[in-house]
């Protein structure tokens, strides 16, 4: 566990809470624990605080527990320890609590939206498509919009038992279709990248070292150990669910099935629909200037300016690479986000004065 988020909340968990405690701990590459421990997972739902004597939440998978249940660790348990990351919360803690009033912001808002509603504001949605800059540009929304959510998953997204309404921003890992099928009456804002520098950025992410490999899915692991003796199959598993990933976030609805060229040209044809619609507008992250304005204009912020972009750098320089390359070329029909971003690219030049 090297991140330091990460063994900052288990030196607090160790420190505030007894032997053989009841806890509630976010899956992860935990060492062993002394307590009885119950995990979850940004695609659970409605986690049930009942029975804990200690709840590490782990403000990105906040959505996963039911609004009513925060209010009450916000009402009812002790914070212990609260950092960027987590809020430890304890029935009957050790020690003295470590935290600043700001570090539980994400949690009252999240617990009562409409009390920090913005009179007169602009309601939006960002779609957070992984590997496009999206970390960052939250991160201008949400410090300009205090009423704002981010949900980690469609899953969490779909069960949410609230009025995502009553939130002014709502961003995250979820798909067009999901968070209209949820009623969201405002407009949505999406960014999208050159497919292959995408995939790339995907792969050099998953093959960080601090990366917390509890939360790894399986086309991460198969992405964290591609190397030039990867068989022919996976890399083309890798290539449909990675080179297919912008496509799906625009198009995919909860009963597609996306196998073979025919369902990929239908989520095609439906993700390049959205690049036309009103209710729609969108970025290139080759274009962070732009972007800026793009995002103060979507959100009704004030400052265009946008935090560094992160970039995950190739630590080595893998042959991989240029098989991958390859491998798009030979099989482009695999990745229609190819065709998406050509079009996208076309619109932005003829919507331009």
């Amino acid at each position: 566990m090297l991140d330091r988020s990460w063994s900052q909340a288990l030196a607090a968990l160790h420190r505030a809470t007894v032997d053989g405690a009841n806890v509630l701990l976010p899956d992860g590459d935990w060492p062993e624990l002394r307590y009885t421990t119950t995990r979850y997972c940004n695609t659970d739902t409605n986690i049930s605080i009942s029975g804990q004597d200690a709840i590490l939440l782990h403000k990105g998978m906040l959505t996963s527990f039911r609004q009513a249940d925060i209010r009450e660790c916000l009402g009812n348990l002790t914070v212990a320890y609260a950092n960027d990351v987590f809020v430890l919360f304890c029935r009957w803690p050790r020690g003295r609590s470590l935290f600043f009033r700001s570090h539980l912001n994400a949690l009252k808002t999240y617990a009562d939206p409409a009390r920090f509603h913005r009179k007169g504001g602009r309601r939006c949605a960002f779609v957070h498509i992984p590997k496009t800059g999206g970390t960052s540009i939250w991160s201008r929304i949400s410090s300009g919009i205090r009423a704002n959510v981010y949900f980690s998953s469609n899953q969490a997204l779909a069960a949410f038992d609230g009025d995502i309404n009553q939130f002014d921003a709502v961003g995250g890992h979820f798909h067009i279709e999901v968070l209209l099928a949820k009623g969201w009456q405002g407009s949505v804002f999406f960014v999208l990248r050159d497919p292959v520098a995408r995939i790339l950025s995907s792969i050099a992410h998953a093959r960080r070292l601090d990366e917390n490999l509890g939360q790894f899915d399986a086309n991460q692991l198969a992405m964290r150990n591609l190397d030039d003796h990867t068989p022919h199959q996976t890399l083309r598993s890798i290539l449909l669910h990675e080179g297919n990933m912008q496509v799906r976030a625009l198009a995919e609805r909860p009963d597609d099935m996306l196998a073979g060229t025919t369902a990929l040209g239908l989520l095609g044809r439906r993700a390049i629909e959205r690049l036309d619609s009103p209710r729609c507008s969108f970025g290139l992250l080759a274009e962070p200037r732009r972007l800026g304005q793009q995002v103060s204009a979507a959100f009704g912020l004030r400052n265009d300016r946008l935090p560094h972009l992160n970039q995950t750098a190739q630590t080595t320089s893998p042959s991989y690479v240029a098989t991958v390359r390859r491998f798009l070329a030979s099989e482009p029909s695999l990745c229609m986000d190819l065709v998406l971003y050509e079009q996208a690219i076309a619109r932005r030049f003829v919507s331009e004065p």
